[in-house]
């Protein structure tokens, strides 16, 4: 193992393709950032495959897996809702994935000065309102909250909070739905998520901020490889 970090987009059913990455990276410990399921032209025969990648995955060492807005329908069997769930698929993916597994999943990870989480950390849902910081044990306090109410198929802010931009009637959206294009800088905090479709990695640096935002979805077109003196690269595809 070396002390660099692998970021991998969202996967939606690529498991080839990252598996290909890994291999290029071998020994280099990994993040995903969520979506693993989900591609509008995939079916039960898809989900399976994928799922079955998740569960051995998620029992190797150095490996972080974060959860996506496309796999909580498959966490709550259909209690909240996404865009490509079906009961079919809903079905599968329980045979294979069992509680123990989802609870691997994690809503946010800092490490080598970088938040990481699907959507972004927003001011408006983790921010303290009277220094317009983030403090880091209000964030796990609010995801701890917020991810119980989500297990039991609540629509709990604010993991789940859909901004217009997806459809939703807020503003700015949740850790898991905030999108890029309304994910605004914090100082000092730096930032890779996913979940906003794009055809390369995108990002964005205020200097005045003193923050860094990446966007690593992109159909697993680039891969992010962070060095252990946390500066970023993109990698291109083979």
């Amino acid at each position: 193992m070396n002390n660099n970090l692998l970021v991998i987009g969202d996967i939606h059913n690529r498991v080839a393709l990252a598996n290909e990455y890994i291999k290029r990276f071998r020994d280099t410990p990994v993040i995903f950032m969520g979506d693993y399921f989900d591609d509008f032209h995939d079916d039960i025969i898809d989900a399976r495959n994928t799922a079955e990648w998740l569960k051995d995955s998620l029992s190797k060492p150095n490996r972080i897996h974060l959860l996506g807005n496309h796999d909580v329908p498959y966490l709550t069997n259909g209690k909240i809702y996404c865009p490509g769930w079906n009961p079919e698929k809903n079905k599968v993916i329980n045979e294979i994935l069992d509680p123990e597994d989802w609870d691997k999943l994690k809503y946010y990870h800092y490490e080598k000065n970088y938040y990481f989480s699907h959507a972004g950390l927003t001011l408006k849902w983790f921010g303290n309102p009277l220094d317009a910081k983030i403090d880091p044990e209000n964030v796990e306090k609010i995801v701890t909250r917020a991810a119980s109410e989500l297990r039991a198929g609540l629509n709990g802010d604010p993991l789940w909070a859909a901004d217009e931009m997806r459809g939703g009637d807020h503003d700015v959206g949740g850790l898991l739905w905030c999108d890029w294009r309304v994910l605004s800088h914090i100082e000092g905090i730096n930032q890779i998520v996913g979940h906003t479709p794009s055809k390369r990695i995108l990002r964005n640096a205020n200097e005045d901020f003193e923050s860094e935002h990446f966007n690593v979805d992109c159909f697993l077109r680039e891969v992010l490889l962070i060095s252990s003196e946390g500066i970023a690269t993109v990698i291109k595809q083979f």
